[in-house]
């Protein structure tokens, strides 16, 4: 018998006797009193260890529904991460696309600038075509020529521009590598030149024919943003000559711009008359 039953008799002793320990000393409680208190005791007891077995029951209940919600909980937060990676994927795909929607846009963009470049220089071109045929007096076909975009954008003195973009050259010899254009007849032509520089600039600039400085033109820019400066000449030139631009004068260091939608450094030139 544990402690706790001992306990549990002496409390009904107790309650039977009204003094338990009176009971024990005089030993005058009856046989009748303590086969009840046993009986109670063993009433008790059974109701104890089904109270118990009921408790257990719903432990292993609660431990069960316990671990129904952990396997539910667990299934859910991977249920989440998933969702979240799958968020984080589409999340990037939708970048790319922005990316590529900006990309697109901007190459459009430039398309249509090119475009409009194109028919502004077919516009010039058609005019320069019905030009040249009205001002060539000698017969044979019209003789001009077009060239931009520097292959430099940084020039010193006595160094000759070469341009990269042979917009066209129609009965002569432009050449890219020496940047010199041969004229294929004797006569008089009319040279123009354009350069555009970047701000901070002091240059010179001049139209030569063998050697020979025909037209300097001065590059100032102490402005914030690109200019341009011009110059245009006639010029008796003779058969195979040669013709060109050059740096004759460098201030300080300058930047040329080469070509955009609103600058150009170009060269460019037309038999005007024809001489047998």
């Amino acid at each position: 018998m544990d402690h706790f039953q001992s306990a549990f008799i002496l409390l009904i002793f107790q309650s039977l006797a009204g003094k338990t320990w009176f009971c024990f000393a005089s030993q005058t409680c009856k046989t009748n009193d303590i086969k009840t208190a046993v009986l109670l005791n063993r009433e008790t007891q059974t109701d104890l260890k089904e109270h118990k077995m009921e408790m257990d029951q719903r432990l292993n209940d609660l431990q069960q529904a316990l671990t129904d919600m952990s396997g539910k909980l667990k299934k859910t937060e991977e249920e989440l991460l998933h969702q979240k990676r799958t968020l984080a994927a589409t999340r990037v795909q939708l970048a790319d696309v922005e990316t590529n929607l900006t990309d697109t846009t901007t190459e459009a963009a430039e398309l249509r600038m090119k475009m409009i470049e194109n028919e502004q220089e077919l516009a010039w071109l058609k005019d320069q075509q019905a030009n040249s045929s009205a001002v060539t007096t000698s017969g044979g076909p019209p003789v001009y020529f077009l060239v931009h975009s520097p292959l430099s954008l940084t020039y010193k003195s006595g160094e000759i521009v070469r341009y990269g973009t042979i917009l066209y050259s129609h009965g002569g010899n432009y050449s890219s590598t020496t940047g010199k254009y041969t004229v294929p007849h004797t006569g008089l032509y009319a040279f123009s030149h354009q350069v555009c520089s970047n701000s901070n600039a002091h240059h010179y600039f001049s139209i030569m024919k063998e050697g020979q400085s025909i037209l300097p033109t001065e590059v100032f820019n102490a402005a914030d943003h690109p200019t341009c400066s011009s110059a245009s000449a006639y010029v008796y030139v003779q058969l195979n000559e040669t013709v060109w631009i050059e740096s004759i004068y460098a201030g300080y260091p300058m930047n040329i711009v080469s070509h955009n939608s609103y600058y150009r450094t170009s060269f460019s030139g037309a038999l005007v008359h024809r001489y047998a």
